[in-house]
């Protein structure tokens, strides 16, 4: 331990001695700390809320029985199941839908009965009281088969309170229900869709059904293993009937969390590597004003590790400090968050272990990272050549080299793109290139600011009125400092480009694919022929289309050449193996609506499709897979795996976006990935599904909102349980969704940028302690003191135009392979698309935060007579 005595000595003696520089890198690793810690916790609360959630919709059951391919069957296996040995107890559970009406005629604002169309899930209340618990706001659960609760949502559309009575509208006699109670449920936005709980047979009866259920719950008996009980009586059902365990409703949002979580970590990369940046750069400048220091030391018997383990203890010092205070900063945000919207999240913060180890290691590590270059430099510090290290100017070769080995990491993650495999090449980038890539063109950043000094400083001089030579010299002189210091600060402008490319690109896909109809009218319970024609007879119905939705499994695919895979689309860890199967009926589907034919022909591929040997996939198979026409995919639910042949590769003309809108996907199940078309006939008879749940159609061209509105209206009358959305009302939530990612990833691009502003004042004020000499002699033949502001203002623009070229060069580069990603995985064809007019006000913001941070300390010289100067020199 003797020997580190050295070590503390000269790392206490940095520390202390700068404690304004300190302070500023201890305060930026702490923000990254914080940010780290805040969206972990954000990410573990959203969780946890969602399992409360999950646990009162799904119920304290320990399995289940469902149809295999999501239809209803008849309740009558419900008897079946509470026979079974070790049922302790089982309950029904119908999903459908109802159009309420008030059943004492309150008017809404435009002279109609007040009316919601809510989605509804019938239970058998005795039993399901048993199972779920049911958070009540108002009143109380129903305990009758004429009554009904509702959610806020439902509630505030029929301006309803407990006691209110409401009409099942349907044809025949209506049936009047009681609200007894409104039921504890977040309001989340203009795309959620009202709620109500009513007893099964009331919805069965209501929408004109034989006792039926979607899927039956199970409780067993204390003791009993779920899948071993499982495995023992599944042979009491007949296909398409399983039994499977309760905990598989959460697998899809167990994926999600998987997902998020990589998310996370890949954010954390990221931001903990900007840290080593700042910190990078602020110890590099500090062991440049040591130098002297350091030599003299070396003369009286330091050794070289000394010098480089103070350096590393310093780096430690730094990220630890800041890891320790931003992880409870960042613990506060997120509680603050948590207390602010206790309506979406009632169960309160939830702290995530994985987000403060992430935290609490990422800090030491970027201090630790950002220590390790300087502490390479001191330790090579040779006292003769340091002595006179003022004489001396930079090699003219340095920076060439810096930008040669920044140029050399990229290179290394470009040849990454060459393994074969996807899910390999994924994990190579995300492990590997990510890294590499802000290396490298955090090191090119120095070669950047080399090659602009000459003619920036000669604008900037022109500009500021500086004398000419004065801040082009000072650049040139310091190209190293002045180079990284633009590497860290060009973090925040690659954020602002990668972030604003990719949320664009994304917005106009998702807009793009919203060309496919008119306007849609969904049904949960499924449309019967005798609505589906109402349907079509309403006046402004045009071309309807009857359309069904199944989620079905990926079970792998076979080219021609003989090559196959199990995964389509997505990794296999965390994405879910689903895709939205599409039953229609192919003659009017083609006849009547404009699909996007990328392969194959309608006329080639009707025959196979109607005998069942064919199918159409979506555009993202062939851009993912190269999946082609002639090639086999294998779809089935759980285990089974039926070939289909793909006789033509199409656009999904926007259903995948409309059943997303209609909220057909349960936020409990796996959520899909694209979509296949498949003839109706054929989805009856392989999967057992025969429901038709959308009917989508045209509206006349010259159709205003009102003459929607009036559609709507004959809709609820004609069909009562469904909703109607126009493709314009889906189109504006999309652009909603749109604007929000673009918001978000602004938000993200300035505090990178805020972050970033203490690298530049950290230069700052080191550059006017090392040259406190220069700015004495300048004052002492006459230089007025706003010039020392000009320079110091002048060089930390011109570290912004140099971290502006980086940082396009960085985002343009991320942005790039975020389109390859998505091309990868999600088979989506995105460009690389840059709006110059965002862009340009995040560099003029960019510009005006690093004059922000610079001119505190350009006040404070200006305020100091010329005696000072030169006497901190001499002292120095």
């Amino acid at each position: 331990m003797a020997s580190l005595h050295p070590s503390w000595s000269f790392a206490r003696q940095a520390l202390a001695g700068r404690r304004g520089r300190t302070a500023l890198l201890v305060t930026a690793v702490a923000l990254s700390a914080a940010l780290v810690t805040a969206v972990s916790c954000a990410i573990s609360t959203a969780q946890a809320n969602v399992e409360v959630r999950l646990r009162k919709l799904v119920g304290d059951a320990d399995a289940r029985l469902v149809q295999r391919y999501g239809e209803d069957f008849g309740d009558d296996a419900l008897q079946t199941v509470r026979a079974l040995p070790g049922v302790q107890r089982a309950a029904g559970r119908l999903d459908g839908s109802l159009t309420l009406v008030r059943a004492d005629g309150t008017k809404d604002e435009f002279g109609r009965a007040k009316r919601a169309t809510v989605q509804a899930r019938g239970d058998d209340l005795v039993e399901d009281l048993r199972l779920r618990e049911v958070t009540m706001v108002a009143g109380r659960r129903p305990e009758r088969d004429d009554e009904i609760i509702v959610d806020p949502l439902a509630a505030e559309m029929l301006g309803a309170e407990p006691g209110t009575q409401v009409d099942v509208q349907r044809f025949g006699e209506p049936v009047r229900l009681t609200i007894t109670g409104i039921y504890e449920r977040p309001v989340l936005g203009a795309l959620q869709r009202p709620l109500a709980q009513v007893a099964r047979r009331t919805l069965a009866m209501a929408q004109g059904q034989d006792p039926e259920v979607s899927r039956i719950a199970i409780k067993l008996e204390p003791g009993l293993k779920a899948q071993a009980w499982i495995d023992e009586h599944k042979g009491a059902f007949e296909d398409p009937l399983v039994l499977e365990p309760a905990e598989l409703a959460t697998a899809g949002f167990t994926r999600q969390l998987e997902a998020a979580n990589l998310g996370l970590l890949i954010a954390t990369m990221i931001a903990f590597m900007s840290c080593a940046f700042i910190v990078a750069t602020g110890m590099t400048v500090a062991v440049s004003e040591q130098v002297r220091e350091m030599a003299i030391a070396r003369c009286i018997g330091a050794e070289r590790r000394d010098l480089f383990l103070g350096q590393l203890i310093v780096g430690a010092v730094i990220g630890g400090l800041g890891g320790v205070l931003g992880a409870p900063l960042g613990i506060g945000v997120a509680w603050g968050l948590a207390e602010h919207f206790r309506d979406i999240v009632p169960a309160g913060l939830s702290v995530a272990p994985l987000g403060i180890i992430l935290s609490l290691s990422g800090a030491l590590i970027s201090g630790l990272l950002g220590a390790l270059w300087p502490a390479t430099a001191a330790s090579r510090v040779s006292p003769l050549v340091a002595l006179t290290v003022r004489a001396r100017a930079v090699s003219g070769s340095l920076p060439w080299a810096l930008g040669g080995l920044g140029a050399a990491c990229i290179a290394i993650q470009l040849a990454l793109l060459l393994i074969p495999d996807v899910e390999p090449r994924f994990w190579a980038w995300a492990l590997v290139g990510l890294p590499l890539i802000h290396v490298g063109w955090f090191l090119l950043s120095v070669p950047i600011l080399a090659t602009m000094a000459p003619w920036s400083g000669a604008l900037i001089e022109r500009a500021l009125r500086v004398p000419q030579g004065l801040l082009s010299g000072s650049l040139r002189a310091s190209p190293i400092r002045f180079g990284l210091t633009a590497g860290a600060l060009m973090m925040g402008v690659s954020l602002m480009v990668g972030t604003r490319s990719d949320s664009e690109a994304l917005v106009r896909n998702l807009t793009e694919r919203v060309q496919f109809a008119d306007a849609f009218v969904f049904k949960t319970a499924g449309f019967t022929p005798e609505e589906q024609e109402r349907v079509r007879a309403i006046p402004g119905v045009i071309n309807a289309v009857s359309v069904g939705y199944m989620p079905i499994r990926v079970r792998g695919f076979e080219r021609k050449d003989g090559t196959s895979d199990e995964t389509v689309l997505g990794l296999k860890a965390i994405s879910p193996p689903n895709v939205v199967c599409i039953g229609f009926q192919p003659e009017a589907f083609f006849r009547q609506n404009r699909i996007d034919w990328i392969r194959g022909t309608p006329e080639a591929a009707l025959p196979a499709l109607q005998d069942g040997s064919g199918v159409l996939v979506a555009e993202e198979f062939l851009t993912a897979r190269g999946l082609d026409v002639g090639d086999r995919v294998f779809l089935g639910a759980r285990e089974e795996k039926r070939g289909f042949v793909i006789v033509g590769v199409v656009g999904s003309a926007g259903l995948d976006l409309a059943t997303q809108f209609f909220g057909i996907r349960s936020m409990y199940m796996e959520h899909a990935v694209s979509c296949v078309f498949m003839d109706f006939d054929v989805v009856a008879r392989d999967f057992g599904n025969r429901e038709a749940v959308i009917m989508q159609f045209s509206m006349p061209p010259d159709l205003d909102d009102a003459g929607e509105k009036a559609i709507a209206t004959r809709l609820e009358d004609q069909v009562p349980g469904s909703s109607f959305a126009s493709g314009r009302t889906i189109r504006r939530a999309v652009l909603e969704i749109g604007n929000m990612m673009l918001v978000l990833s602004a938000g993200i691009a300035l505090g990178a940028m805020m972050l970033a502003c203490f690298a530049v004042g950290n230069v700052v004020v080191a550059g006017i302690a090392a040259r406190s000499q220069e700015f004495g002699v300048l004052r002492a033949v006459g230089a007025t003191p706003s010039l020392l502001l000009r320079v110091i203002l002048g060089e930390v623009l011109a570290i912004a135009l140099a971290a502006i070229v980086s940082g396009f060069g960085l985002g343009i580069h991320l942005a790039w392979m975020a389109t390859r990603l998505y091309h990868d995985l999600a088979g989506l064809n995105l460009k690389v698309t840059l709006s110059p007019l965002p862009l340009a006000i995040g560099c003029l913001v960019l510009l005006a935060l690093t004059v922000l941070a610079a001119t505190p300390a350009g006040v404070h010289l200006m305020r100091r007579p010329a005696r000072e100067l030169l006497a901190a020199a001499r002292g120095a």
